[in-house]
Parts: C-alpha cells; sequence; structure tokens
C-alpha cells in the first residue's frame, strides 16, 4: 500500500493529525428483481466475449476493487453528487497501474485519509491539490445556464473590467448568426477550471461538419470566447472548438420477456437500441428503458427490427409510457406482455446464438475506469475507457442533458475497434468483473464523439449506412434510477 499527498511535505502521522473528519449520508437506488424470464444465454457468454484480449480480465479485477475503494471515500455518490462532498475535485481510476488519483481542495476529511492509509495490496494513491473544488466548478458552470439551457455568446470585444453582467447573454435560439454556442461542460478533470466547447450557433440540429475558420481564425475566438466565459464564471475556463454533438440514432429479433442491447424500431421508424429493464416504483410495472430522443417525445408503437434486413417478421414491443425525462434521455417502454428480462445482448449484432450476459447490479463511474458499450446497430465493444465524467451537453434536439460521460476507444478506430455507431442510442454502457459472466449497468447510450473517415473491417454493423464513432457519450444509470424513480432488475 502506498499514499502519496503530492506538494504536501509533511508526514503521514502529521497528516493525519492536521485533517479534519467530515460525514456524508446519501440514499442510492435499491436493485431487486421482478417477473419471471426466459432461460438467459450463459452457456454463449464467454463466447461473446473470447475475441477480447484475455489480459483485460485481471484488469476488470483491478478496476472492481479501484471503484470499491472510490465509492468507500464518497460514500456511494453518483458522478456530479459527489460535489456534496467539501473539497472533493475528481479522481482518476488507473486500473492498469492499479492507481487512484484524487484532486482534493484545501484539507481531505480525516476519514478519506484512514481508507487511504489502509489500501489493499498493491493498489497505491496520490492525492494532488486543486484549484477548484467539485462544487465550485457546478456553481460557475450555473451561471452559463438560463431557462435550463446553456447560454449563447454573442460576438464582439469582451470588457476588460466590470461585473459578469458586462457581457449580454441569450438563451439558444433558432438564431442562425455566428455568436458562439455552448456545446459542453464539464469540471477539468485536475480541478484547474471549466472545460467548455463551443462551435457556431446555426440553429436547432444545425452545425457545420467542417471547422469553417481558418485555424488562426479559430485561435483568435477560442480567446475571445475564454475572456468571456472566465469572465462570466469567475473561474478559469479552458475554451475548445467542439461541434454540436449528433443523436446516435438474436440481438435483432427479440422476444418477452424483452433484454436490454436488443434493437429497437422506433415509433418513427428508425433503428435504436434497448438500455436495462427496470421495475417502477411510480407504476409498479416492469419497463424497458430507450432514449428519449429516439422517441422523438411524440409517443408511439416500438417493434424489433423491421424486414429486411431482418428475416424474422417483426414483433411489436410495447408502446412509449408517460414515464420520461427529456434532459437525461430516457423514456420506458411499456412492453404488453408486461415482461422484462435481466440480461444484457452481447457480443457482434450477427451472432445467431444470441449471447447475453446476466446483469448484476450497477456502479457509479470514474474517469480511467474501462466499459464496453452495447449498441444493437454495431454491437459491444470493449476497450472503451471513460475520459470525463460530470460533463453537460447540448443535444442536437437543443434539450440540455446536465449529466453525461464520455468513454473513448483506446483501440486504433480506423482498423480495429469503435466506441459506438448510430443506431446505438439507448444502448447499455456495462462492466464486468474479470469473470465475463455478469454485466453491471453503468449507463446508456445517448450521442456521439469523434465520427471517423469510415467504419473498421472488424466492426458489422446491422445497418452498414450508418456512420461509426470513436467514443460515445452516455448517461450515468444512476441518474436515470434516481430521476425516474426507476430500480434496476438484476439476478
Amino acid at each position: 500500500m502506498s499514499f502519496n499527498s503530492r506538494g504536501w511535505k509533511i508526514s503521514s502521522a502529521a497528516l493525519v493529525a492536521l485533517l479534519a473528519g467530515a460525514a456524508f449520508t446519501i440514499a442510492s437506488p435499491a436493485n431487486t428483481s421482478h417477473a419471471a424470464e426466459k432461460q438467459p444465454g450463459t452457456a454463449a457468454s464467454l463466447k461473446a466475449w473470447a475475441f477480447f484480449d484475455p489480459s483485460q480480465a485481471e484488469i476488470q479485477r483491478k478496476q472492481k476493487v479501484l471503484d470499491g475503494i472510490v465509492d468507500q471515500v464518497t460514500e456511494g455518490r453518483s458522478e456530479g453528487d459527489r460535489a456534496q462532498i467539501p473539497g472533493f475535485s475528481n479522481v482518476v481510476v488507473d486500473p492498469a497501474g492499479n492507481k487512484l488519483r484524487f484532486y482534493w481542495k484545501g484539507q481531505v476529511p480525516g476519514n478519506v485519509t484512514k481508507i487511504l492509509h489502509s489500501l489493499p495490496s498493491g493498489v497505491t494513491a496520490e492525492v494532488i491539490p486543486a484549484k477548484y473544488s467539485m462544487a465550485e466548478l457546478h456553481a460557475a458552470r450555473d451561471k452559463l445556464v438560463k431557462n435550463e439551457m446553456p447560454v449563447t455568446i454573442p460576438t464582439g470585444p469582451t470588457a476588460s473590467t466590470g461585473p459578469a453582467s458586462s457581457v449580454s447573454l441569450m438563451a439558444s435560439t433558432n438564431a442562425t448568426t455566428a455568436a458562439s454556442r455552448i456545446t459542453s461542460m464539464a469540471p477539468a478533470l485536475d480541478g484547474s477550471g471549466l472545460e467548455i466547447g463551443y462551435d457556431e450557433d446555426r440553429g436547432i440540429g444545425q452545425r457545420d461538419e467542417t471547422d469553417p475558420l481558418t485555424r488562426s481564425a479559430r485561435s483568435e475566438k477560442n480567446s475571445e470566447v475564454k475572456s468571456k466565459t472566465d469572465l462570466l464564471t469567475g473561474v478559469e475556463t479552458h475554451v475548445n472548438y467542439q461541434p454540436l454533438s449528433k443523436d446516435l440514432s438474436t440481438r435483432y429479433a427479440d422476444q418477452t420477456p424483452w433484454f436490454g442491447g436488443s434493437s429497437l424500431t422506433t415509433p418513427s421508424g428508425e433503428i435504436c437500441s434497448s438500455g436495462f429493464a427496470v421495475h417502477s416504483n411510480y407504476s409498479n410495472r416492469d419497463l424497458l428503458m430507450a432514449a428519449y430522443h429516439c422517441d422523438g417525445g411524440a409517443g408511439g408503437d416500438w417493434y424489433t427490427l423491421s424486414s429486411p434486413p431482418s428475416p424474422i417478421a417483426r414483433r411489436h414491443i410495447g408502446t412509449s409510457s408517460n414515464e420520461v425525462h427529456p434532459e437525461y434521455d430516457v423514456v420506458g417502454i411499456a412492453p404488453d406482455s408486461g415482461m422484462t428480462g435481466r440480461e444484457v445482448y452481447v457480443g457482434t449484432v450477427d451472432d445467431s446464438s444470441g449471447p447475453s450476459l446476466p446483469v448484476a447490479g450497477w456502479s457509479a463511474n470514474n474517469t480511467g475506469d474501462l466499459v464496453c458499450t452495447d449498441g444493437a446497430n454495431s454491437g459491444a465493444h470493449c476497450n472503451v475507457q471513460i475520459k470525463y465524467t460530470d460533463i453537460s451537453i447540448t443535444g442536437p434536439n437543443y434539450i440540455y442533458r446536465p449529466d453525461v460521460d464520455l468513454a473513448v476507444q483506446l483501440s486504433d478506430w480506423n482498423s480495429t475497434d469503435i466506441g459506438a455507431a448510430d443506431g446505438d442510442s439507448g444502448g447499455p454502457v456495462i462492466s464486468m468483473d474479470g469473470t465475463y459472466t455478469h454485466a453491471y449497468a453503468r449507463g446508456t447510450i445517448t450521442a456521439n464523439y469523434a465520427l471517423m473517415d469510415h467504419c473498421p473491417p472488424f466492426v458489422r454493423l446491422w445497418n452498414s449506412y450508418k456512420p461509426c464513432y470513436g467514443g460515445t457519450y452516455f448517461v450515468p444509470i444512476s441518474q436515470s434510477l434516481l430521476h425516474m424513480n426507476w430500480t434496476l432488475k438484476t439476478q
């Protein structure tokens, strides 16, 4: 066990004596089971993951231990809720190195210090001083939100002095001006400020496919936007050009009780993916999670994939329920049968053996965690790493999504693997414990990140006309369960 407090030149004993303790409380959504279900495809489970590097199993085992330590430090709080911890800024998990890195402003509570001085053998941790706490960065982010939408930063010079009100703000609208539109906001990984993505506001759902500015002009625009966001937030901001995201819009022929990760034909006739099976504590019924943007807000009927290309006639799954949350991009599908399963499909989209894994529970997300994305159009993709948590983005439907995480494929994108593809929206993001026999819910796919020139040959798409992406934004499962008053169905 090793605990390194970078920049602190005092002994461990003195450190423990100086740091004050703190008490925390949290109510976590419970996991219970409901409804009988069909026999799972567990016999094919290991086959589904056989083409992944076997060394990942040991890394997944280490990751589970590291995530457990983070849960002790944060008392089970999900990503954004960690702002409730005084001084906490961020945490990075390094499963390959078996390390933890915490960023903290000011004194670390005594109970946290005790945890970090009692680490399991082989685990190391360090605490690094942060400029801002997560709470301070959340407060700064809130200053850039008006009427539940990120503000648009107008063009023009910025006053060098004066209050933040000296910069005129407006909520994002249908305007086609070249004002700067905030597309994402997140606390910097090291607590050094607020990370802000922006592009030119082209209107709802409209974006430039390529940067319209030259490199020097973009650099000047970055400086202009930064000066204004620094002034408005009162903290250091790190600004970069990031175009508005696009929604990512047998697995293809599921049947009752419905599994997660199956293909859906949306009410508008597009392809999307189911997420996890849940029980609604609000309506006392079982539902199947899907992405709100796939529903379009209008509601309607959901089917399995149509024929063609499916060789099996489509089946009616159910209808959109009234249990929706646009900001967390989630809708509950009420199945005709009333039954949902406790499994998620895995493997490739064309694996006729229909491999699946039982859902054993859910977990909060940490920067550095390795996860698998699992969409109905492109199948399962592991070696995907969480790069940022606690991000807020503007969806192409102009609905502000206040709490998402970003995961990116570590393999070479163009020749090996991807993060997700269009048609994967709503699909599960999961992790394993090193045995590859159970899945742990992490979240649901909501929007793309990093459009690829082409999909690699290794990736088989059900709809080959859909583009691939190097990464994906996903909604943490903890937020969906909490805000919808749902319970994850588990085995």
